[in-house]
């Protein structure tokens, strides 16, 4: 067993994470894709639908974080003023920790 899935999981699970994500990413495209066949419109059609289904979340996430970003905006001021925070990292790391 590789020691780094050791030290990152510590349960002795011999597939660490990014492999994990690697496969469940794989199945469910497996399940989408399934029996289309070799049309064209059918692909596309499941492309069409997964691609609103990211806009869509990304969208919707984007906007939590920004009214997140609205709400705290006079911290944002001060603290920038106090340089404790930089604005671009604030508001990266906001974006990062809303989107999870």
């Amino acid at each position: 067993m590789c020691a780094s899935n050791l030290a990152t999981l510590g349960s002795g699970y011999r597939a660490g994470y990014w492999r994990q994500l690697i496969t469940c990413t794989t199945v469910l495209f497996g399940v989408l894709y399934y029996g289309q066949g070799y049309d064209y419109s059918n692909v596309d059609n499941i492309k069409g639908a997964l691609n609103m289904i990211l806009t869509r979340t990304s969208l919707t996430q984007s906007m939590l974080a920004l009214t997140t970003l609205i709400g705290e905006e006079a911290l944002l001021c001060r603290e920038h003023h106090n340089r404790t925070y930089a604005l671009i990292p604030y508001i990266l790391a906001n974006f990062i920790t809303q989107k999870t």
